[in-house]
């Protein structure tokens, strides 16, 4: 079975079971809005609006878990055996290894992720990028200047960061 997430839409999450993603249903959260989603350890995670975080093991019957916080949160991604869900404006996210118990790691003022051969690098605001073999412990990487980054994905040896105002960052492995 394929299963795709979408857009929601009046407090409803839109899941799709078939492999063409042609038959939608929707399901019903208690949440106003939500941000991310990431899959990984044979479950979905979902993040939103004031703390809201949600589980799924088949993407129809969702678990709302304890996030600790009633801060908007981010984006969430999966890699290396665990979860990351951001706290875009505080300074901080929220990593799990089974979606149900969070832990909060500081001091890392990220709001995007990608991870690959055994390395996390996170972008958001300022002049560093974020850097961590565990998902924990973060080191900062600088930039060549300010820069608002939205999102990074790695492929092909490379780690690419886009953001504001064009700006494309490239970051060999």
């Amino acid at each position: 079975l394929s299963r795709g997430l979408g857009d929601v839409y009046k407090r409803q999450l839109l899941v799709s079971q078939d492999a063409e993603a042609s038959a939608w249903q929707r399901v019903n959260l208690d949440a106003w809005q939500l941000v991310g989603v990431a899959y990984g350890n044979g479950c979905f995670v979902v993040s939103g609006q004031l703390g809201r975080l949600f589980t799924s093991t088949d993407g129809m019957a969702w678990q709302a878990v304890s996030s600790g916080t009633d801060a908007n949160l981010g984006n969430a991604v999966f890699g290396g055996g665990r979860f990351l869900v951001f706290i875009p404006y505080g300074g901080e996210a929220l990593t799990s290894t089974d979606g149900l118990t969070w832990t909060r790691v500081s001091g890392l003022d990220a709001r995007a992720a990608a991870y690959a051969n055994g390395r996390w690098v996170a972008v958001g605001w300022g002049e560093k990028a974020f850097l961590s073999q565990d998902g924990l412990r973060w080191s900062e990487e600088p930039l060549p200047s300010y820069i608002n980054l939205n999102a990074i994905a790695y492929g092909n040896g490379l780690y690419v960061a886009v953001g504001e105002l064009g700006a494309i960052l490239v970051r060999r492995e």
